[in-house]
Order: C-alpha cells, then structure tokens, then sequence
C-alpha cells in the first residue's frame, strides 16, 4: 500500500509549503520512503509501503519521452496478464514494480487502461500533452482517493488528511452529507461529509481540467446471466475463481499472515483456500502458517441468541482451524468499552463508523495481529456479495418471470429439506410485490412487525423530513448503483441488486486507516473483481438449486472444511456481548452527549431529549429486556449510531466543548 498527492495550481506555481505538507500529513501511511515530481504548475507524490518483492523496484514518476506521469497505489491480481497485453520481456519485467506496470498501461491506453487492470488500486494520472489530470480507482473501492477542486486548485490525497492540511481547503463539516447519514443514507455520489473533499467513486475515473471535471464510471460489469449446464460447473468455476483470488491476495507472501474468521462460510472458505496454497510454500521454519483470529464474547451472558443463531463463534472456528494443519487459532475478545474506540474515529476514519459495536473487535483482532508481529490480514468482508449471497429472492424473481416449474421444484425443496415451510415459500415468493399496506398488516399478524425506518435515526422530525425530500430528489438511475430513498422497509431490491450494493460499500479508507494505525495491509479475495463479475452472472436460481441455500459455495467447499461448517444452518451473531460493553461506557457516553448538545450545529439536528432518554432508561445488566429486539433497535442501532455520527461531526468541526 502507498499514499498519494499532488496538487495543480491551473495559474501559478505550487506553493513551497504544500507538497511537504501533504507528504508529512501521509506519512504514517507510507514508511518505506517519498518521492515527487513537479513541472511548473503540477505536482505529484507518492509516499510508499513496500508490500511487495517487485515494490523495491521504484519507478520514476514521469520517464523521460513519456506523455504521462503517473503515481499509483495498486496491487495487481492478474499481473501475469496485464504483461503479457503490453508485450514486456521477462527480464524487463522482473524490474518493474505494480505501479511502474499501471505507468506503462496508462501510456498505452490512456484512461481505457483502467478497464484492463484487475486489482485493487488508484492512480493518479498527469496528462503533459493536454493538461489534464486523471484519477481513478478498482471498482471495490480498495484503495482509497479524494480530492479537492476549486476554479484555480485541484488537490487529491489518499486520505483526506493529506488535503486537510492545505491552507486553501477548509473542510470543516458538511451537514447536508451528516444527516443522510444519520438518515440511514450514503453521501451523494462523490461527496462526502468534509466539506470542499470529494472522492473518486468505486469504478469510477475522474478527469480534471482547467475548464471543468468530468465523472465517468469505467466499471460496467456484464449482469447477462452466465448459463452453464449444471451445478458441478458452476461450482467448479466458483473455486477455480476464488483459488486466483486467494493466490493473488498471497503474492509475495513469505511469512506468517493473519486471518480473520469466524463461523460463517465465506471466512472459513478463504481461510481454507489461504491454508492450502501456504502449505505448499516452504520457508526455513516448514510450511508458511496462518493464524486465524476469532471474536468471542467477553463473558457467558448473550443477547439475541434466537433460534438458529450462534452467540460465541469461537469453537466452530476452532474446528475449521485444527482442520488446517498449518493454522494457529487465536481466540480475542473486548475488555474494554464500546465508547472507547469512539475517540479516534474521527482522526483515523473519513466516515464516521455506524457500528462502533463491530469496530471494536476489529480494533482487537488488529492489536492481536499487530502484538505477533503480522502485517497482513485476510478477510472474507465481501462474501456476501460474491459467495454467499442465499438465492432467497429467487422465489420472487421466478414468479415475476413468469418461471413456475422452476419455482416449485426450489420451492418443493425448501420444504424437502427443512429450509422452510409453505407458507414461508409463499410469503418470500410474493412479498415484494404486495401493496405495501397489505405487507405490513401481513408481517404483523406473522409476528414480524416490521420496523419503521424512522425508528432507526434520532434526527428530529422536520429534519428528517427534508432530508428524505432532497435525498428523493437528487436520486440518480444508476443500473450499477442502488440508492435507497423509501420509507418503507418492504423488500423490493432483486439479487442482482443487492450485491451490487454490497459492492459499492467503499472499504479502501477502512484498510487504509488500519494500514496506517497498525501496519496492517487488510487483503480480501472474496472482492477480486473476476470473481464478483463472476457472480453478478450467476442466475439466482442456481444459488438455491433445489431448495438448497448458496447451494454453489456448499458444493464448492464441501470436503475443504468439517461438515459442521458446511451442513450449518446457524449465523453467527457479531458482537452478542454488545451490550455490555455499552453499559460498560454509560458513563463516557453521558459525557459524549452533553457535549453533543452544547454544541448547536450538531444539536440543533438531533432528538437531544430522546436521546437522553435512552440513556436514562438503559437496561440493568442482568436484565432480560437485553434479549428483546426493540431493545437492540434502540439502543445498538440507533443510540449509538446517531452518538457515533454526532461525535464524528462535533470532532470535524474542531468543536472545543
């Protein structure tokens, strides 16, 4: 991983100050050394972190003879290809790092190279003939990238904090992109809640010059379903797919890495795959090992452990780790309170964290990797996208179409197999079609009231109100792109959809901080784009192939891993213990709202009341209305979502109260 900068003054010269001042802001993100390259009004720099044998080769950032000069943060997946398409000798090659690769794509094809490049990166692109500036970024969002564009100055940085410096860009907060937030949204497009600091969207490329900037997605998958003539293909190409993956997430590996994992399937399966192609790999001390960390609760006491749930995940990871003769297993739990990592959220994070429950058992499993001297971390983040998406939804999909032999043979299966009974084949098979009046009298005389989307923010009311007029309003089509403005939490989105917007999450500045924060470069295989274009193919039906739930990943890993992994019908619970580490920081989190409320910008847009009403009302420890799920709305959804945005903001805004 490496940091970038640079900045272009269209009528002057860059100041003398402002280059050291980025490179300083970047550095802890890029430990291995810095360079530049300046030519009369443009400038741009790298900061790197060697990751990579290739990376000791340092390129130049402009080549002499060359029309661009080019800085990039990248890790290919398929470099193998992308030498072979510039026709490059192998002695040439073994000298060039990713990112001189990525110089020399950009050179051939302009900004048509970034379709042609498969890995997680970003570049930043000077064009010496027409003077113009291109950014871009892998359609996951890996590598992160922001800029800050004004009529005369156009600055981009890595982290926001590499802009953030520059006396020119004075981003304090920006209300209109807090509040979606805290309305459940995401920014609007390329913004975000800094004000003045853009990013380059996920899959996107960015043209900047003199006369304007244009916004192009270069990312668009083909969504034709992939027709193949049976299961064992479809399985067989779902392995061959995360096999690359994985064994481009290892290039370069020759020690011990890290892993995180828990019970689910997709953690287990990259684990598995990781294990296996290590195993082959020799180092002085035998096979290269993995250790695998495992979030466990911190005490006996858990919440939500519903029916087919599993509250402490820990000794079924165990199983899938004695399975792998070259994995140690490390259990980690949180002694601390859930507040506790709310502080350097704001330094460390762009955007606030919704889910400081979650944050701080990452923050745990990092301080673990870090302790044992690891610095890479493998991850199954995105399997929910690419592996184990449950093909639920094509029950009413099949109906839509029309495809009734289809449905019943899923449908008798579901039931077959004890998946379902018939009623909950038929109410899966036409609930996102009914009026949404008749959806919700029928959820509730299931049962299942649904939850209002209201119940889940602490905006106060005409806030909330406005908010989701101008959010409705500045929605844009967008085939790749799901933007969610309803009040209704009636499910509409079709498989295709929901893992597109899994994909669109922009996860580059969370590995960037954990990067920086603990040397850790966080690699995840379950989002190599040939495998997630892979499965934006895959026909929903197939995923539920007779009445079998991600019936493709259950066949894939089947003999991989215990048949207590792959016959699990249980999902782990992240976080069971949440409550008692909130409990454990009521008092910090009476603090944080107090200076919430002194604060009016912040204030002036929240139920302070409401909020201090919860707190007031928190459950004892022992209480059972811990187990009742209005109580983890509330209190885990939206208590401390709305504290964590809140605090976010007043931080941003370099409020002194």
């Amino acid at each position: 991983m490496t940091a970038l900068y640079g900045l272009c003054r269209w009528d002057g010269g860059i100041a003398d100050r402002d280059l050291p001042r980025m490179a300083a802001a970047l550095r802890r993100f890029g430990r291995s050394g810095s360079d530049h390259w300046t030519a009369g009004s443009i400038a741009l720099g790298i900061a790197r972190h060697a990751l990579l044998p290739e990376d000791e080769h340092v390129p130049e950032i402009h080549e002499r003879g060359r029309r661009y000069a080019v800085v990039a943060d990248v890790h290919l997946s398929e470099r193998e290809s992308l030498v072979a398409q510039l026709d490059l000798d192998a002695q040439t090659v073994a000298l060039l790092s990713d990112a001189a690769l990525v110089a020399a794509a950009v050179e051939r094809w302009d900004e048509a190279a970034f379709d042609r490049i498969y890995g997680a990166f970003a570049v930043a692109a000077w064009d010496t003939h027409e003077r113009r500036l291109i950014l871009a970024r892998d359609p996951l969002g890996a590598r992160p990238l922001f800029y800050h564009a004004t009529d005369d100055l156009l600055a981009f940085a890595s982290m926001p904090e590499g802009l953030t410096v520059l006396p020119a860009v004075d981003a304090g907060m920006d209300t209109d992109q807090y509040v979606r937030l805290l309305r459940d949204l995401a920014p609007e497009r390329d913004r975000t809640p800094l004000r003045g600091i853009s990013r380059v969207m996920p899959g996107h490329h960015v043209i900047v010059r003199k006369d304007g900037i244009d916004r192009v997605r270069w990312w668009k998958p083909d969504l034709t379903p992939l027709i193949l003539a049976d299961q064992d293909d479809y399985a067989a190409a779902l392995t061959r797919h995360l096999e690359e993956a994985v064994k481009a997430c290892l290039r370069g590996v020759s020690g011990c890495v890290g892993a995180q994992l828990s019970s689910g399937f997709d953690s287990s399966a990259v684990l598995a795959v990781a294990a296996s192609q290590l195993a082959r790999r020799s180092g002085d001390a035998g096979p290269v090992k993995i250790t695998a960390f495992t979030a466990v609760p911190r005490s006996d006491r858990h919440t939500q452990v519903l029916a087919h749930h599993i509250a402490d995940e820990g000794d079924l990871a165990a199983e899938v780790a004695a399975s792998l003769p070259n994995v140690d297993h490390v259990r980690v739990s949180v002694d601390h309170g859930t507040l506790d990592t709310l502080g350097r959220t704001s330094g460390l994070y762009p955007l606030p964290i919704r889910n400081l429950c979650n944050l701080t058992w990452v923050d745990a499993i990092a301080d673990a990797a870090r302790a044992r001297g690891l610095t890479i971390m493998l991850q199954g983040g995105m399997g929910n996208m690419t592996l184990s998406e449950p093909g639920v939804l094509a029950l009413q999909e099949l109906i839509a179409a029309g495809r009734f032999p289809t449905w019943f043979r899923i449908a008798r299966g579901l039931v077959r197999n004890g998946w379902m009974q018939w009623r909950g084949v038929l109410w899966n098979s036409v609930a996102g079609k009914l009026p949404e009046r008749v959806w919700r009298f029928m959820e509730t005389r299931s049962g299942r009231a649904p939850i209002a989307t209201r119940r889940f923010t602490l905006l106060r009311d005409a806030v909330y109100d406005h908010a989701g007029s101008i959010a409705r309003e500045t929605a844009t089509a967008d085939p790749y792109t799901v933007i969610d403005v309803a009040e209704s939490a009636q499910p509409v989105a079709t498989s295709v959809q929901n893992r597109l917007a899994i994909a669109s999450a922009d996860i580059g500045s969370l590995h960037k901080a954990q990067l920086g924060e603990w040397g850790i470069d966080t690699r995840d295989p379950t989002g190599d784009r040939r495998l997630m274009e892979f499965a934006l193919r895959v026909p929903v039906e197939r995923l539920i192939w007779d009445g079998e739930p991600r019936a493709i990943l259950r066949r894939a890993i089947a003999g991989r891993l215990p048949a207590s992994i792959v016959d699990n019908r249980r999902r782990g619970l992240q976080s069971a213990d949440w409550h008692e580490g909130l409990i454990q920081s009521r008092s910090a989190l009476i603090d944080e709202i107090e200076r919430i409320e002194m604060y009016d910008p912040v204030a002036s847009l929240i139920d302070i009341d409401r909020l201090k009403a919860l707190v007031a009302d928190m459950p004892d420890l022992d209480s059972p209305r811990w187990q009742e799920g209005d109580t983890e709305v509330d209190y885990r959804l939206t208590l401390l979502r709305t504290v964590s945005i809140a605090s976010h903001m007043r931080r941003v805004s370099r409020s002194n109260v």
